[in-house]
C-alpha cells in the first residue's frame, strides 16, 4: 500500500519439448505514484494506472530516472478523482461573495490531498481600478484596422465616456482627456471595429473613426434628431441601432461608401442584435425587442418582418442576442426581472421555435458575448452573474463567483492577455475566467492523508487532521518528553526535511517494526493553504474528532481534538485525550488536556459546552473557570456512537452497531432525554437532519433512508422512527451535511434548496438531495417510470428494481424506492428531441389529475438541474 509501480520481468527458457517456460520472476520498482486499483498497457510504453483512492494517471516508461522525482516514468495525464471522501465542510470565503465551496479530505496514501470543490465559474482578479460604476465597457485596438492587442479601454457612464490608455510597462491605466474624434461628453452604447473602422455609437449618432489617426470619417443621425439612440449592436461590416421606434442599419461594405437604412417598428425598441445564420460576411437577420414585451425578427436584404414573438412577460427585454451552439442558433433575451428566455431559430423559415424560460437573478439582465480558451460563451450581467455555455448539445447556466456585475468585455493586452474587463459595484476589475465547466476541483497538497477538517473564521485558518505513512523512525521526533510534540518555543516542531529514509529489512517482523500511522494536526492559512503550524500526536495515538469554537464565557477560540491510543495488548482503545489548542500570533499552544478512558469519535460545540461521542456514551463537558473540561452530563445507551448531528436542542446520534437515536436537551434540568430511536439495525455510516420532523441515514448497503418519528404511536415517550422514503444509489455515502454549493438567490432555487443536503461518497461522487413538493414528486415519479422503460441503458431494468433499497448478508432483500427521485435520470429529459419529450410526458398528470405539458415538465427539470 505504498503506491509503488513495479514491472515484473519474466525469464524464460526452452524446454525439451521446444516450448518456452517461465523459470524466474524479477520485480523492478519504477517509482512511487498512487495506490492503484487497476492497470492497463495502452501502447508504446504508455500505461494507464487507475486508482479509487487517488487520481488515476497515464504514464510513459523512461530509460533514465527522472531528474526531479527519480521515477522511471513520466506522468502524461491525470484523471481527477476525489474518492474516498472522509470529511468535508462548506465555507463561504469573502472573495466568493455568497458562493459556498467545499473543503474535502479525500483519498488515501501517496498522491492524496485536500480538495477545494466549488460550483460555477471563478474569475481570478489580476488588478482593479477604483472608479465610479460604469454602464458599458469596451476593449479596443486603436492603431490598426485589424483586430489586435488592445491599447484602449472605453468606459461609458450615465452622461459621459472615459477612455483609459494602457501603460504596458507598469500595467496601469491612464485616463485620457481627449482622444481624437471620440465623443467623451455623452454616454456610449457601442465601440467596435466595423468594416476596418472604429465605430462609436452615442445617444445622438453613429460615428466612424479611422484607426491610427483617430480622425472622423463620417457621422449618421436618426432622421428625427430628437430621437435618442438607446441600443446598438454590430456584425462584421454592419451596425444596427435602435432610436425610439426606428431601426437604423449602417453598412460599411468593402469598396463601397457607407449606406444607411431606416425602418419603423410598432413600438419603442429596448434591445437589438444583428447576425448571420450562415456565418457569412453580410448580416442576414436582426432581432429587436420592444416595449410591447415582444421580439421582432427581420430578414435581409430588405429587413422585412419575418416573425413576431410575444415574451409573455410584464417586463420588456433589456438585452437580446444571437448565440450559435453546435449548428443550432438561439435568440436569447435578458428581461428586466432577471429572467432569461431563449428560442431556437429555424434557419430555413427564419422563425423562432418554442421558448424556454430561466430565472437567473432578480434585477435587469444584460448579455455580453466573450471568448475564453477558444470557446464562445455569454456573460450574463446582473445581481447574480452567470455564464451561458454549451455542454452535451444544450445550453448550460453556471454562476460566477462575483457579486453584482454591470458589464463585461474582452481585454487582450501584453500585460493582461486573454482577460476580461468587468464593471462591478466598486469599480473596474481585470481578471481571467476559469475553464468553462460546472464543477471546479483544486488540489491542496498535505503531508499525509487528510482525515478531518474544520474552519476557524476568527483566525482565517483551517485545521486538518492528517495521517502519515508509518516508518521505522517516525516516532523518534514529537510525542516524547512532555507528551505534546511541541518545540521549545511553544509552536509546532518542524519536520526534518533532510532526515534520511531508512530501508526496510525484507525479512523483518513488520508487526514489531511498524506502529500505526502517525497522526498530526495541521493549521493552514485560509487563502494560500500554507501550513502555519503542526502538532504531532504520540506514538499509537490517532484522532478523528475535531471542532473549532469557544467554550463557556471564555472569549478565546479553540481547536479541540479528541484522540484514542491503540495498545498492542488491547483489542479496543481504553485511553485517549481531549486536547484544547489555541492558535494565536502564528503559534499553537495547548490550553488544556483531559485524559479519557476511551476513543473520542466525534465532537461539536453545543450550548457553549463540548458535546462528544466517546466509547459507548455521549458526554457533555463544560468549561470551568480554571480552564479545564469537566463532565456535565452523560448518556449511556449506545454500543459504538461514531457521529452525531445537532439541530437546536435536538441531537441525532448515529450508532454504528444499531441505527440512530434522537435526544433532546432539557436546559432547565440540564439533562438529555431519549425521544426517538430506530428499532432496525442498519449499520449506518452517516446521518443528518432534513427538517424538524425528518432525518436522513446512509447505511453500509449504499441505501439512503429518510425516517420520521411516529408521533401517533402511544404507550411510551420514546417514539420509533418509521421509514418514509428511501433509495439505493450504488455507492456508500460517507459524509452528509446540510447545505448546497450554490448561492440560492432566486425564488426557485430557495424553494428547492431550503432543506438541501450535500453528500460525499466513498468512490468520490458529490450528491445533492433537494426537497420537492408533493405535486412535483407526483409528476417526476411518473416521468421516471417512463424514462426507465424507454431509455436504452435502463430498458432491461424494471421500475420496481431501479434504485430499490437492498439489505441482507448478500444484498438479496430488495424494496422498491419510495419518495426518492433519481435526478440524473430526470435530467436525461433535457437532452431528448421534441418528439421524444412529447412521448415521455404523454399520460403524465399532476396531483390533481390534470395533464401536464412538455413545456411545464421541461421548465421544472431545468429549474431542478440549476439547483445543484
Amino acid at each position: 500500500m505504498d503506491g509503488n509501480v513495479h514491472v515484473i520481468r519474466l525469464k524464460k527458457s526452452q524446454g525439451k519439448n521446444g516450448l518456452n517456460k517461465v523459470v524466474e520472476l524479477a520485480s523492478i520498482c519504477l517509482g512511487q505514484l498512487v495506490i492503484a486499483s487497476c492497470a492497463a498497457y495502452l501502447d508504446n510504453r504508455v500505461v494507464f494506472i487507475g486508482s479509487r483512492l487517488a487520481e488515476s494517471s497515464v504514464i510513459r516508461f523512461r530509460e533514465e530516472p527522472h531528474p526531479e522525482t527519480g521515477n522511471l516514468f513520466d506522468v502524461l495525464e491525470t484523471v481527477t478523482n476525489i474518492g474516498c471522501v472522509t470529511d468535508f465542510i462548506l465555507v463561504k470565503p469573502e472573495a466568493q461573495g455568497t458562493q459556498p465551496q467545499m473543503i474535502a479530505c479525500s483519498g488515501y496514501g501517496p498522491g492524496t490531498s485536500a480538495r477545494i470543490i466549488r460550483s460555477g465559474i471563478g474569475v481570478q482578479e489580476t488588478t482593479s481600478l477604483d472608479a465610479p460604476t460604469g454602464r458599458q465597457v469596451f476593449g479596443l485596438n486603436s492603431q490598426s484596422a485589424a483586430e489586435g492587442p488592445h491599447d484602449l479601454l472605453v468606459v461609458s457612464f450615465l452622461n459621459e465616456t472615459k477612455v483609459l490608455k494602457m501603460e504596458d510597462e507598469v500595467g496601469e491605466f491612464e485616463d485620457l482627456e481627449a482622444v481624437g474624434a471620440f465623443v467623451l461628453d455623452d454616454a456610449t452604447h457601442l465601440v467596435a471595429k466595423v468594416g476596418g473602422l472604429i465605430v462609436q455609437v452615442t445617444r445622438k449618432s453613429v460615428r466612424a473613426i479611422r484607426p491610427g489617426t483617430l480622425e472622423l470619417v463620417g457621422e449618421w443621425f436618426p432622421s428625427d434628431r430628437s430621437y435618442q439612440i438607446g441600443t446598438a449592436a454590430y456584425y462584421k461590416n454592419q451596425v444596427v441601432v435602435g432610436a425610439f421606434d426606428r431601426l437604423i442599419i449602417v453598412s460599411f461594405l468593402p469598396g463601397a461608401p457607407p449606406s444607411v437604412q431606416e425602418l419603423k417598428l410598432d413600438d419603442q425598441i429596448s434591445a437589438v442584435d444583428i447576425s448571420s445564420l450562415s456565418r457569412g460576411d453580410l448580416a442576414e437577420v436582426i432581432v429587436a425587442a420592444t416595449w410591447k414585451m415582444d421580439l421582432t425578427l427581420l430578414s435581409a436584404p430588405n429587413w422585412e418582418r419575418a416573425a413576431v414573438v410575444d415574451l409573455n412577460s410584464d417586463v420588456f427585454a433589456r438585452s437580446v442576442m444571437f448565440y450559435h451552439l453546435d449548428n443550432v442558433d438561439f435568440v436569447i433575451a435578458g428581461l428586466g426581472d432577471g429572467t432569461l428566455q431563449y428560442f431556437p431559430v429555424d434557419k430555413s423559415k427564419v422563425k423562432l421555435g418554442p421558448s424556454k424560460r430561466v430565472t437567473i437573478a432578480t434585477q435587469p439582465t444584460y448579455l455580453k458575448p466573450f471568448i475564453a480558451r477558444g470557446v464562445s460563451s455569454v456573460f450574463v450581467c446582473n445581481d447574480r452573474p452567470s455564464v451561458i455555455h454549451s455542454s452535451g448539445g444544450k445550453l448550460m447556466f453556471s454562476s460566477v463567483n462575483m457579486k453584482h456585475i454591470y458589464a463585461v468585455c474582452q481585454l487582450d493586452t501584453p500585460t493582461y492577455p486573454n482577460s476580461l474587463a468587468i464593471i462591478t459595484e466598486t469599480g473596474l476589475v481585470v481578471g481571467k475566467i476559469d475553464e468553462i465547466q460546472k464543477l471546479h476541483i483544486r488540489a491542496i497538497s498535505l503531508p499525509g492523508t487528510g482525515r478531518r477538517v474544520v474552519f476557524q473564521p476568527e483566525t482565517a485558518t483551517y485545521g486538518f487532521i492528517v495521517m502519515e505513512k508509518p516508518t521505522a523512525t517516525q516516532y523518534d521526533v514529537g510525542g516524547a518528553g512532555d507528551g505534546h510534540g511541541i518545540d521549545e518555543e511553544g509552536s509546532f516542531a518542524k519536520p526534518d526535511a533532510d532526515a534520511p529514509m531508512e530501508e526496510e529489512a525484507p525479512d523483518a517482523d513488520l508487526s514489531a517494526h511498524y506502529a500505526m500511522p502517525a497522526h498530526k494536526l495541521l493549521i493552514t492559512d485560509q487563502t494560500n493553504y500554507q501550513i502555519m503550524a503542526q502538532f504531532k500526536f504520540n506514538k499509537n495515538e490517532m484522532s478523528q474528532a475535531m471542532v473549532s469554537g469557544s467554550l463557556g464565557s471564555d472569549p478565546r477560540v479553540f481547536y479541540i481534538v479528541g484522540t484514542g491510543v491503540q495498545k498492542a495488548e488491547e483489542k479496543e482503545m481504553t485511553s485517549g485525550r481531549v486536547i484544547v489548542f489555541q492558535y494565536a500570533d502564528k503559534n499553537l499552544s495547548i490550553v488544556s488536556e483531559k485524559q479519557m478512558k476511551s476513543f473520542t469519535t466525534c465532537m461539536k460545540i453545543f450550548k457553549d459546552k463540548l458535546l462528544m461521542a466517546t466509547g459507548s456514551s455521549i458526554k457533555l463537558m463544560r468549561w470551568s473557570e480554571d480552564g479545564e473540561l469537566v463532565q456535565d452530563q452523560v448518556v449511556n445507551r449506545f454500543i459504538l456512537p461514531i457521529n452525531f448531528k445537532i439541530k437546536g436542542d435536538f441531537v441525532l446520534v448515529l450508532d454504528l452497531m444499531r441505527s440512530v437515536t434522537l435526544l433532546v436537551y432539557r436546559a432547565a434540568e440540564n439533562k438529555f432525554d431519549v425521544i426517538g430511536e430506530d428499532p432496525l439495525p442498519r449499520w449506518p455510516l452517516a446521518c443528518e437532519f432534513v427538517d424538524d420532523d425528518i432525518v436522513s441515514v446512509a447505511d453500509s448497503d449504499s441505501n439512503l433512508i429518510f425516517l420520521r418519528r411516529d408521533l401517533e404511536s402511544s404507550g411510551t415517550d420514546i417514539k420509533d422512527f418509521v421509514e418514509v422514503a428511501g433509495g439505493n444509489f450504488a455507492d456508500s455515502i460517507s459524509v452528509i451535511q446540510k447545505g448546497t454549493l450554490l448561492a440560492d438567490t432566486t425564488a426557485a432555487e430557495r424553494s428547492f434548496s431550503q432543506n438541501a443536503l450535500i453528500m460525499a461518497t466513498q468512490s468520490g461522487s458529490i450528491m445533492h438531495v433537494l426537497s420537492i413538493d408533493e405535486n412535483t414528486y407526483h409528476i417526476l415519479r411518473q416521468l421516471s417510470a417512463k424514462l426507465i422503460n424507454s431509455i436504452l441503458p435502463f430498458n432491461k431494468v424494471s421500475v420496481e428494481k431501479y434504485n430499490a433499497t437492498t439489505s441482507g448478508p448478500n444484498k438479496t432483500t430488495t424494496k422498491p424506492s419510495v419518495g426518492v427521485i433519481n435526478g440524473d435520470l430526470i435530467e436525461v429529459f433535457t437532452s431528448m428531441t421534441g418528439e421524444e419529450m412529447l412521448a415521455a410526458v404523454a399520460g403524465v398528470v399532476d396531483a390533481q389529475g390534470a395533464d401536464v405539458t412538455m413545456e411545464m415538465v421541461a421548465r421544472l427539470v431545468e429549474d431542478l438541474s440549476r439547483s445543484h
